[in-house]
């Protein structure tokens, strides 16, 4: 299990979700990430969702969640809006998943069995 497979699996999985739902994934930054986390978990890769703020340039830092998959940040939000991540800072501050998170638990057990449905069948 590469780290390369785990982040093609994760952008597969922001991709599909974007096109079923895109105003939740654009909207859903924490819901997104848990479940893409979750759905990677379970096929035996590490990956976790993380709170902070990011900030792109001088615009002002804003509430966001991420994922860290094999040691690596992936943004499956920005990224399938086809933003350069490379313009983004992230910091990390876990208190944010209070303010972002909510439901995640439905999110997960509704989306997790779609992904795999999808990407693994």
């Amino acid at each position: 299990m590469s780290k390369r497979e785990a982040l093609k699996l994760a952008r597969d999985a922001a991709a599909f979700l974007y096109e079923e739902d895109p105003e939740w994934v654009e909207g859903g930054c924490s819901d997104v990430s848990e479940v893409i986390s979750e759905f990677l978990r379970g096929q035996g890769y590490e990956a976790k969702a993380i709170y902070g703020v990011a900030k792109r340039g001088r615009e002002e830092s804003f509430y966001h969640a991420w994922m860290e998959v094999m040691g690596e940040r992936f943004d499956p939000v920005l990224w399938v809006r086809g933003r350069k991540l490379s313009e983004y800072r992230y910091e990390v501050k876990p208190r944010v998943k209070a303010a972002l998170a909510c439901d995640i638990e439905i999110q997960v057990e509704d989306w997790v069995p779609v992904l795999e449905d999808a990407l693994l069948s």
